[in-house]
């Protein structure tokens, strides 16, 4: 590479674990080099057109509910392990098929896929940047510049529309070619996803209950933004009910419900001297929600199914009381945290976790109730800046992360 190397001979002998270690990453070059030479080749499909959107049940049917579509013709391409989308205008999608959760098809051209993690987005419309580097066929230390890396950059979502459902709304359809449809899925069933034939029927315009998802979501966070001003509901069943729509488990309109009903309980609960439904209810409820599916029961995405699977794991934690009181509890060395993570195209919300104290937490005691961990994983400063937001512990959580969502330096 141009530099240099010196060594010499070491006077200690070889050790055993670094010649296994050694050995071992050969023979794993060998094998993942077979694996390749190997692997199946790609099944490919003419696209005529995607959207993006979220699932639902109307009756008993399920439906798919675009929220943003693009009329772009492309190719996609099923591989391995990825399925990859080469649009016409230049932009690439990138979904891993271990993120698949389904996928429908059906004789009109249409697969519906439901994800449990957004895509990845990339454009190869080259910058000014790459141009110049293209023309002169180095970059700035004078080396070769690597053209096929330069000419693609990554993107946080499809546009300005996209961007503000692009976290969760996680349903993409691509309408693709008919021909030899059948036997272009049959060659997709040795890969590790489920496939679903079914007529799947798609909503056109919004519904009258739902309406705009982005409209929906802004209504369910001034409701809740109005129940921590009132206390109406505890923070931290708050803050579980905000995670069921941000981290897309529930639509926010079904969200919204929940909380106006635990609301009215709460009143119920407070007159009558009984308990309320408590957060570990709320956490164990998560694990209890399915993805809509062609299959599923339209009553679990129900408000009335979600109060009663609520009262059953409050009950069941209450009866179990005595086994695990103080386990899971705040002590002097240890607090219950919740998370706030922020990645390029989404912010889930997670916890609460026992963590160990530190200086922070055993300043701000008194408000603990109020304290949650912001951090970032695997983020490029080219897709969130830094966020400028100073800590104020009269602001909760729900009120920072909706603050941060909106600042355009985020």
């Amino acid at each position: 590479m141009g530099t240099q190397v010196l060594c010499t001979l070491s006077n200690r002998p070889p050790q055993d674990f670094a010649l296994k270690s050694l050995q071992h990453t050969v023979e794993q070059r060998e094998q993942l080099s077979q694996e390749a030479k190997e692997e199946e080749p790609s099944v490919l499909f003419n696209l005529l057109a995607f959207s993006c959107g979220y699932c639902t049940f109307i009756g008993d049917q399920l439906a798919y509910v675009p929220e943003v579509q693009w009329q772009e013709r492309g190719i996609v391409r099923f591989t391995k392990r990825n399925m990859i989308i080469k649009l016409n205008n230049k932009n690439h999608i990138r979904i891993p098929l271990n993120t698949v959760v389904e996928l429908v098809w059906f004789g009109d051209g249409s697969l519906t896929l439901t994800l449990s993690e957004v895509p990845i987005f990339f454009s190869s419309i080259p910058s000014i940047e790459v141009l110049m580097a293209q023309l002169y066929n180095t970059n700035l230390n004078g080396k070769i510049w690597n053209t096929a890396e330069a000419n693609r950059s990554r993107l946080c979502a499809l546009g300005e529309k996209h961007a503000e459902v692009i976290g969760r709304c996680l349903v993409y359809q691509f309408h693709v070619l008919t021909d030899d449809l059948s036997r272009k899925i049959e060659g997709l069933k040795n890969r590790e996803i489920t496939i679903t034939r079914y007529d799947l029927a798609t909503q056109k315009t919004p519904m009258r209950d739902f309406g705009d998802f982005p409209t929906q979501l802004q209504a369910l966070r001034k409701e809740l933004a109005d129940y921590t001003q009132n206390n109406s509901l505890p923070f931290g069943v708050l803050f579980q009910l905000q995670a069921l729509a941000y981290n897309a488990y529930l639509h926010p309109v079904t969200v919204l419900g929940l909380a106006k009903e635990l609301r009215r309980i709460m009143k119920v609960d407070q007159a009558a001297g009984k308990s309320f439904i408590s957060v570990d209810a709320m956490r164990k409820l998560f694990d209890m929600i399915d993805w809509p599916s062609p299959h599923g029961n339209p009553m679990d995405f129900e408000v009335s199914s979600l109060v009663a699977a609520l009262k059953q794991n409050g009950q069941e934690i209450q009866d179990s009381f005595e086994q695990r009181a103080g386990l899971f509890g705040p002590t002097a060395n240890m607090a219950r945290i919740n998370r706030v993570m922020i990645t390029p195209t989404r912010i889930t919300l997670h916890g609460p976790e026992m963590e160990p104290n530190n200086r922070i937490l055993s300043s701000l005691e008194a408000r603990t109730k109020f304290f949650g961990i912001r951090q970032r994983c695997c983020i490029r400063t080219e897709f969130l800046p830094r966020c400028t937001i100073e800590y104020d512990t009269n602001v909760s959580t729900l009120q920072r992360v909706n603050i941060c969502k909106s600042n355009e330096k985020c």
